[in-house]
C-alpha cells in the first residue's frame, strides 16, 4: 500500500482496516490538524467506536496491553510488525504513565535485536516509529561516518528519497536535538531545501513552517531573539498559506499555531507581559485541551514563583499554587504522564521548603500519591520523591522519619537513574528577570563536560546536615588520587606529601597494578588518617598539617583531566564545606571562618551546574559568617575595644548580607534566623555604647546623643525580632496535624531547633536595654513576648483539638457576616476530611487563607482561631475569664531572663496583668542560684537520713524557704488584693517551687474566708488578723504552664457547662492491701470513704487494674488516684502511675521509715530493674487518652506535678499529658509526700468539693440568665484543704505545700449531679 498519500501514521497498516475506517481516520487527522478537535474526537466516539483509542496515556497503556494479551492467547505472531510496534509503545507509555522502566529495557532490547540487521535504505514506516519511539534508547542505526549521530542523517535522506516525507520530518526532529546546538543550522537548511525540491506547494508549506519553528526554538536558545522571530513570522507564513490553500478559517486553534504562540513566549523580554500572557495562553489550552496547555502551565508557574523571590508579594506565591494546581488536574487527567506529575510535585515542594506554612501538606500529598499510585514503580523517580519527603521531614525536625525516607532513597538509588527521558512540560528558558549576582556574567562556564545528576547523590545529604559528606568527600579524594598518578598527572613525591605517606618502604610504580598496590599497601588506615587530617578533633593543628591540607586544595583547583573541572571544583566546594561544618561543631571559631571566606571566593568561578543545582549556598556560607562572628563575641565583657568593635561591625555587614540572600533565594525561615540575630547584633552595638557612655571623661552632650542612638538601636532590633517571631510562629503552627505526643514533640523539636524561646529573650532584653525610658507600653509590650515564650508547643497541640465554647459560637451565629464565615470554616474542614490526601493540598491552603480572613474580620471570629491556634494571651482576654469564673482573676508571670553578655547575671522578673489594664513589671530580688541552692538543700540533696525532701519536714523549713526564696512574691503584696484568683505562671527552675508556700507580708485584716453556705473555710472560723500568711491563705491559687494553655481549660469547661455530662465520680488506690501493715492503711480508707460519699464502688486491688481504670476514667469527670508515682529526671515520658497487678504475689517490703507513695529513687533507679508486680501508665500513653470536657483529676502521689522543662518553658509531664487528654484541671504534687498527709488533703478537699454543690444561676458574658448550672471551684476547694492542713500556719512545709493545682478552677455540674452529692453531704 502507497503510504505517503496518507498523513496519518503506521499507514502500512491500513491494509488491517476497512476502507470505510481509513477514511473516518484520516478525517480526522486532518479535522485535528486543522483545530477542529470536537468534530475528530466526534469521529472516533461515533464512527470510529470500534476502533476508537482516547488519546491519554494511561488508558492507551490499558488498551494496548488489553489488545497484546489478547493477540498472545489466539496464538497471533507477536513478532509481526503490528505488534512489535503494540508493545514498543505500550512500554514506553508505562514508562512515563506506571514508572515501569524494567518492562521498557527488556522491550527496547528486543527491538534493537529485530533492527540490528535492517539496512537505512530498508526501513518502514513501523520500523521507523520503533526505532525513535524512545529517543532516549539510540536504536536509530549507525552508518560509517564518525560523526555522532550520523545514522539519523542517512536514515533521513533515505526517507526523503522514498518520498516518505512525514516520516523524514519525524527524524528530522530527532536528528535536530541530536545535533550539537552551533553545528544545526546547516542540517535545517539542508532539509528546507530538499523539501523543496520534492513536495508539492500545498505540503511543502506546511513542513515548511514546522521546520522553521523548530529552527526558531534553537535560535531562542542560542539567545538570538531577533533571528528567531524572524523564523517564526516565516514559520506563520508559511502555515498561512497552507491555510489558504484548504480554507482553514479558525488558524488559531491548530495545533501548529499553539505550538508557535507558545514558543513566541521565549522571545518576550519585559517579565510582567510574559506572565500575562502565558497565563492568558495557558486558560486558553485548557479550554481547549491543547497540546501545550501543560508547558504554559508551568512555565506560568515558574514565572509566578520568581515574581514572589523578587517581590515577596503574596499575591504571586497564590498565583503560582493556583497554576500548580492546575498543572496537576492537567497531568492526571489529560497527559496521564505520572512522571511530569512527580517532577512538578518536586517543584513544588522545593517552593514550600522555602515557605513557613506548607510542609505539612506536601508530606500528606506524598503519602496520597504512594497510595493512589501504588503501582508506579520508576526508581529515580520514586527516589526525587522521596528526596522531597527527607527534606520535608527533617525541615519540620522529625529526623526519625527523614532517616527512614533516606534509606527509601538508597534502595532506590541503586536501581540507578531511570530511562524515563526529558519532561514533557519542562524547558530550560532564559532568564526573565535580574539576576541577583553582579558576578553572574563574568562566571566561567565550561562546555566540555556534562554532569550527571548521579554524581550528586553521596552527597545530597550536605544539604541535611550528615555525616555521610565527610566519609563521601574523602574517599573520592582518596580515588581520583590514586587515578592521578596511575595517569601521570601526579607526580609520586606530590602524592606523598599530600596523602602524608612518609614510609620509605611503600615503593611507587604508577602503572595501573602498581597503583593498586600501593593503595593495598597503604591501607585504610591511610584514610582514616587522611579523615583526621582535613577534619582535626584537636584546635592545635601543625603547620604541616595545614601545609598538606592546602596541598590537596591546590590540587583539586589544577588543570584537571579533560572533563573533570567541573566535579573537582564541586568536590573542592564539598570538601572546604564540610569542614567549616566540622569546625562549627568542634567550636573552633576562626578555623570555620578561614574555610567560609575561601567558599565565597571559590563561589566567585562555580559554574552554572553546581550554582542551580545548590542555588543556597551562597546565602548559608554568608550566614554562618555572620553568625560565626556573633559567636566570637559570646565571651566578650567589654565591646569598647578596637577588636570587639571590628567584628561587631564585620558581624552586621555579613548579616544585612545574609538577609538580602535569604530574601533572594525566598528561604523565609532562614530570613526569620538572621533577623533574629541582627537584633542580638543591636543589643551588642547597644552594650558597646552603654560602656562608652560610662567612661571616664564622658561628656553630658555625648550621653545625650548615645542616649538617641541607644533608642534608635532599640527600634531597629525590636523589628527585626518581631518579624523573625511572625514568620517562625506561622512555621509552628503548621508543623503538625497529628494527634497525641507526636503532634508535641514535633512543635517541640521545631521550636527547639529554630531556637524561638531566644526570639522572645532577643525582644525582652532589647526592652530593658534602656530602663531609664521603660514606659507603661513598653512593660506591657515585655508581658506580651512572655506569653509567647511559654510552652508554646503544648499550648498549640492542644488548641487543635480545644473546644469550641457553645456561648461563643452563638454569638458568632446570631451576625449574619460571621454566619457565613463560620460555616464556611466548617465546610471546608469537612471537604478536607472527605477527600483523598492528594487534593487536600489545596484545601489545606484554602482554610488558611480563611482563617486568616476571620481573624481580621471580627473579633468574635478571631477569638474562636486564637483559641484553636493558641494564639498568646492578651489583657483583653482576661475579662472573658472573668466573665466566666465570676470572680476577680489576676495573672502572675515569672520569667528568667538570662544574660546577654558575659559577666553579666539574670534577671527575675515578675509580671502582674489584671483586666483592660496594663500589665506591671517588677524585677524581684531572687537570682536562679538562689532557686537552684534552695532546690538542692531540699529537694535533691546528696544525703539523707530517711527520706529525700526531709528537710522540708523541719521547723526551720519555713523561714528558710521565705528567706531564700520570699523576694519573690513580695511584690504582690501591693499588686494584688485578698481574695482574688492570683493565676501562677512559673518559669524555668520555678516549676519546682511551691510559690503558693511563700509567706506575703500585709498590713490588712484578714477574716477567715465563707463559703456560700456560710460555712468556714477553716475549722476555726473566729476572724483572725494576719500580718504574714502564706500566699494560698491570702487568695485562691492556680497553676499554669502557660495562660495559652489556661486558656484552652477553661474553653473546655464553658463547653461543659452548656451541656453537662454526669460526674461519674471514679475513686481508686493504687496501694494493694497488704501495704496497709506497713503505714498505707490512711490513704486506703480515705478512698473507700470519699467513694461513698459519692454513691460509687471504690476501685481497690483487683478492682483498681489498669485497664479497668481506663475503661471508667473516659466516662469520669472526676477522678481520684490515690497511688505510687515515679519520676526520673530526664525521662519525662515515662512519668507515670501505678496500678496493682492482680498475679497472686505481694510487693517488697517497704524500704522506707515513712509509708510515701512513690518508690525511692536515688537518680540511679530503672525500671527495667523494678520486679514489683504493678502496671504503670505513663505519660506517654496518656497522650493517647481522651477524657470527657471538663475532667478534674486528683493525683494523690509522689511527684505527680513535676515536669521537666525546656528551653521556651516547654514542659513535659503527667500534668500536660492529663491536660492534652482532656482534663481541665489537675491536683498533684512536686515531691513525695506521706500518705497520711495525702490521705488527709482528700478529705478536706472533698469535704469544701461536697460544701459547694448546690444550684447556681450561671450568668452568661452578656448578662443574660443561662440554664441553671452548677459548679464546684476546685481552687477553693484546694485551698480550704491546705487551709485545714496548715490551720496553725506554722505546719512543716512538707505536709501541705507539695499540693498543687493547674488548670481551669471550675467544674460545671448538672442538677442531678449537684441534688444528689448536696442529698450525700453530712
Amino acid at each position: 500500500m502507497e503510504t505517503s498519500t496518507y498523513r496519518g501514521i503506521h499507514t502500512s497498516l491500513y491494509y488491517t482496516l476497512p476502507a470505510d475506517a481509513i477514511q473516518h481516520i484520516e478525517k480526522a487527522i486532518w479535522l485535528k490538524i486543522t483545530g477542529r478537535t470536537d468534530e475528530a474526537r466526534a469521529l472516533y466516539q461515533n464512527e470510529l467506536s470500534r476502533f476508537r483509542d482516547i488519546p491519554v496515556m494511561g488508558e492507551a497503556w490499558r488498551i494496548l496491553d488489553k489488545g497484546l494479551v489478547d493477540a498472545k492467547e489466539s496464538n497471533q505472531d507477536l513478532d509481526l510488525p503490528e505488534y512489535r510496534l503494540m508493545a514498543l509503545t505500550r512500554a514506553m507509555l508505562g514508562t512515563r504513565h506506571r514508572g515501569e522502566i524494567v518492562a521498557s529495557a527488556d522491550e527496547v532490547a528486543r527491538t534493537q535485536s529485530w533492527l540490528l540487521n535492517v539496512p537505512i535504505e530498508g526501513y518502514t514506516d513501523i520500523q521507523l516509529y520503533s526505532a525513535y519511539e524512545n529517543s532516549e534508547a539510540e536504536l536509530i542505526p549507525t552508518c560509517a561516518s564518525s560523526d555522532s549521530w550520523s545514522g539519523l542523517h542517512e536514515l533521513r535522506r533515505s526517507l526523503c528519497a522514498r518520498g516518505m516525507m512525514k516520516e523524514a520530518n519525524a527524524v528530522f526532529r530527532v536528528e535536530l536535538n541530536r545535533t550539537p546546538i552551533e553545528d544545526r543550522e546547516p542540517v535545517v537548511e539542508e532539509f528546507l531545501s530538499v523539501l523543496a525540491g520534492v513536495l508539492e506547494a500545498r505540503d511543502r508549506s506546511y513542513f515548511e513552517a514546522i521546520v522553521r519553528l523548530q529552527w526558531a526554538n534553537t535560535l531562542v536558545m542560542l539567545q538570538n531573539v531577533c533571528r528567531a522571530l524572524e523564523e517564526m513570522d516565516r514559520s506563520e507564513a508559511a502555515f498561512n498559506a497552507f491555510c489558504d490553500l484548504y480554507d482553514i478559517i479558525d488558524r488559531a486553534s491548530t495545533p501548529h499555531m499553539q505550538s508557535l504562540e507558545y514558543e513566541k513566549l521565549s522571545c518576550i523580554q519585559d517579565p510582567v507581559e510574559k506572565l500575562r500572557k502565558t497565563e492568558f495562553l495557558a486558560g486558553r489550552f485548557e479550554k481547549m485541551e491543547g497540546s501545550k496547555a501543560g508547558s504554559c502551565l508551568s512555565d506560568a508557574a515558574d514565572l509566578a514563583n520568581l515574581f514572589f523571590k523578587f517581590t515577596s508579594d503574596p499575591a504571586f506565591q497564590d498565583k503560582y499554587f493556583d497554576l500548580q494546581a492546575r498543572l496537576e488536574i492537567y497531568d492526571e487527567t489529560v497527559s496521564q504522564d505520572i512522571a511530569d506529575l512527580v517532577q512538578h510535585r518536586n517543584s513544588l515542594i522545593s517552593v514550600t521548603l522555602s515557605t513557613t506554612v506548607d510542609r505539612q501538606q506536601s508530606l500528606e500529598w506524598i503519602d496520597g500519591f504512594l497510595q493512589r499510585h501504588s503501582y508506579f514503580t520508576a526508581p529515580a523517580i520514586l527516589a526525587s520523591l522521596y528526596k522531597s519527603q527527607a527534606m520535608l521531614f527533617r525541615s519540620l525536625r522529625r529526623m526519625h522519619e527523614a532517616s527512614e525516607a533516606d534509606k527509601k532513597v538508597a534502595e532506590l538509588d541503586t536501581c540507578g537513574p531511570s530511562s524515563i527521558g526529558g519532561w514533557a512540560h519542562y524547558r530550560s528558558a532564559p532568564a526573565v528577570l535580574p539576576s541577583h549576582d553582579p558576578d553572574s556574567a563574568t562566571r566561567e562556564e565550561p562546555n566540555d563536560e556534562v554532569i550527571d545528576e548521579q554524581f550528586f547523590w553521596p552527597w545530597r545529604n550536605w544539604m541535611r546536615g550528615e555525616t555521610q559528606t565527610d566519609t563521601t568527600t574523602v574517599d573520592i579524594l582518596w580515588e581520583w588520587s590514586l587515578d592521578d598518578v596511575a595517569a601521570g598527572r601526579l607526580a609520586a613525591q606530590d602524592f606523598r606529601a599530600m596523602m602524608g605517606i612518609t614510609d620509605p618502604d611503600i615503593k611507587f610504580d604508577v602503572s595501573p597494578r602498581g597503583v593498586a598496590e600501593i593503595a593495598k599497601a597503604v591501607g585504610s588506615e591511610r584514610v582514616d588518617e587522611l579523615a583526621s587530617l582535613i577534619y582535626p578533633k584537636s584546635p592545635e593543628v601543625t603547620a604541616s598539617q595545614e601545609a598538606q591540607y592546602e596541598r590537596i586544595c591546590k590540587w583539586l583547583m589544577s588543570e584537571p583531566p579533560k572533563g573533570l573541572r567541573e566535579k573537582r571544583l564541586f568536590c573542592l566546594v564539598m570538601l572546604r564545606e564540610s569542614r567549616q561544618a566540622h569546625f562549627a561543631q568542634q567550636n573552633m571559631l576562626d578555623r570555620r571562618l578561614r574555610e567560609l571566606r575561601q567558599l565565597l571566593e571559590l563561589d566567585k568561578i562555580l559554574p552554572s551546574i553546581i550554582r542551580e543545582t545548590f542555588p543556597r549556598n551562597r546565602a548559608s556560607w554568608v550566614g554562618a559568617m555572620s553568625m560565626t562572628l556573633v559567636a566570637q563575641l559570646a565571651p566578650v565583657a567589654d565591646f569598647t575595644g578596637d577588636a570587639p568593635s571590628r567584628t561587631l561591625l564585620e558581624a552586621e555587614r555579613w548579616n544585612e548580607d545574609a538577609l538580602e540572600e535569604h530574601l533572594h533565594v525566598n528561604d523565609r525561615v532562614s530570613y526569620a534566623v538572621f533577623q533574629r540575630v541582627g537584633a542580638q547584633i543591636c543589643l551588642m552595638k547597644i552594650f558597646r555604647l552603654q560602656q562608652l557612655a560610662r567612661s571616664p571623661g564622658t561628656m553630658p552632650e555625648s550621653t545625650a546623643a548615645t542616649t538617641e542612638e541607644i533608642k534608635t538601636l532599640q527600634a531597629i532590633g525590636i523589628r527585626k525580632v518581631e518579624e523573625s517571631d511572625a514568620i517562625l510562629s506561622r512555621k509552628e503552627i503548621n508543623a503538625s496535624w497529628s494527634d497525641g505526643l507526636d503532634s508535641v514533640a514535633h512543635r517541640q523539636d521545631l521550636t527547639r531547633f529554630y531556637g524561638s524561646a531566644f526570639t522572645a529573650i532577643a525582644a525582652i532584653t532589647l526592652y530593658l536595654s534602656h530602663k531609664e525610658d521603660l514606659s507603661t507600653d513598653a512593660a506591657g509590650n515585655i508581658w506580651s513576648w512572655v506569653q509567647k515564650y511559654k510552652a508554646r508547643s503544648l499550648a498549640r497541640t492542644i488548641g487543635v483539638r480545644s473546644y469550641d465554647p457553645p456561648e461563643l459560637i452563638n454569638s458568632i451565629m446570631q451576625s449574619t457576616e460571621t454566619r457565613a464565615m463560620y460555616e464556611e470554616m466548617l465546610s471546608l474542614k469537612e471537604r478536607t476530611e472527605d477527600a483523598d490526601l492528594m487534593a487536600r493540598f489545596g484545601l489545606h491552603r484554602k482554610m488558611d487563607a480563611h482563617l486568616e480572613r476571620m481573624k481580621s474580620t471580627h473579633p468574635l471570629l478571631r477569638q474562636l482561631v486564637d483559641l484553636r491556634e493558641a494564639t498568646p494571651f492578651a489583657t483583653s482576654d482576661i475579662s472573658a475569664l472573668e466573665a466566666q469564673a465570676g470572680s476577680s482573676v489576676v495573672l502572675l508571670d515569672w520569667f528568667y531572663l538570662p544574660p546577654y553578655i558575659a559577666n553579666q547575671t539574670g534577671q527575675m522578673l515578675l509580671f502582674t496583668a489584671r483586666a483592660d489594664m496594663a500589665p506591671t513589671m517588677d524585677v524581684v530580688p531572687v537570682t536562679e542560684a538562689d532557686v537552684l541552692a534552695w532546690q538542692e538543700q531540699h529537694l535533691s540533696p546528696p544525703t539523707w537520713t530517711r527520706f529525700r525532701e526531709e528537710k522540708l519536714a523541719m521547723p526551720e523549713a519555713r523561714s528558710k524557704f521565705d528567706a531564700m526564696l520570699g523576694g519573690l512574691v513580695a511584690p504582690l503584696a501591693h499588686r494584688t488584693k485578698r481574695g482574688e484568683v492570683l493565676v501562677l505562671c512559673p518559669s524555668s527552675t520555678l516549676h519546682r517551687v511551691p510559690l503558693h508556700a511563700l509567706t506575703l507580708t500585709t498590713t490588712t485584716t484578714a477574716t477567715a474566708a465563707k463559703e456560700d453556705d456560710g460555712s468556714s473555710t477553716f475549722t476555726n472560723t473566729a476572724t483572725r488578723t494576719f500580718e504574714e500568711e502564706a500566699l494560698i491563705h491570702r487568695n485562691p491559687v492556680v497553676y499554669t504552664h502557660s495562660h495559652s494553655l489556661l486558656r484552652s481549660c477553661a474553653a473546655a469547661a464553658e463547653h461543659a457547662r452548656h451541656t453537662p455530662r454526669a460526674l461519674r465520680a471514679l475513686f481508686l488506690s493504687g496501694i494493694p492491701e497488704e501495704a496497709e501493715a506497713t503505714g498505707y492503711a490512711a490513704g486506703r480508707a480515705s478512698v473507700r470513704d470519699l467513694a461513698g460519699g459519692f454513691d460509687v464502688l471504690p476501685m481497690m486491688d483487683a478492682g483498681a487494674s489498669k485497664p479497668k481504670f481506663l475503661e471508667g476514667a473516659v466516662g469520669s469527670r472526676l477522678i481520684h488516684l490515690h497511688t505510687h508515682c515515679n519520676w526520673r529526671a530526664g525521662d519525662p515520658l515515662n512519668h507515670h502511675v501505678e496500678f496493682p497487678r492482680v498475679v497472686g504475689s505481694t510487693t517488697d517490703a517497704n524500704r522506707e521509715e515513712r509509708p510515701r507513695l512513690g518508690p525511692e529513687d536515688d537518680g540511679t533507679n530503672n525500671d527495667d530493674e523494678d520486679d514489683r508486680p504493678v502496671d504503670r501508665l505513663t505519660a506517654r500513653e496518656l497522650f493517647e487518652v481522651r477524657l470527657p470536657p471538663s475532667t478534674h483529676v486528683n493525683m494523690i502521689a509522689c511527684q505527680g506535678g513535676v515536669a521537666d522543662v525546656q528551653l521556651g518553658d516547654e514542659v513535659m509531664g503527667l500534668v500536660p499529658a492529663l491536660l492534652y487528654a482532656g482534663a481541665s484541671s489537675t491536683v498533684s504534687t512536686l515531691w513525695s509526700i506521706d500518705d497520711k498527709d495525702g490521705a488527709a488533703f482528700s478529705r478536706h478537699f472533698v469535704d469544701s468539693f461536697l460544701r459547694q454543690c448546690r444550684k447556681k444561676k450561671k450568668k452568661t458574658r452578656s448578662g443574660s440568665s443561662d440554664t441553671a448550672v452548677g459548679f464546684v471551684d476546685v481552687a477553693k476547694a484546694v485551698r480550704a484543704a491546705v487551709g485545714e492542713m496548715d490551720a496553725t500556719m506554722e505546719e512543716p512545709l512538707y505536709r501541705w505545700a507539695a499540693f498543687v493545682f493547674h488548670g481551669f478552677w471550675q467544674i460545671p455540674l448538672s442538677s442531678t449531679d449537684m441534688e444528689r452529692l448536696q442529698a450525700n453531704r453530712p
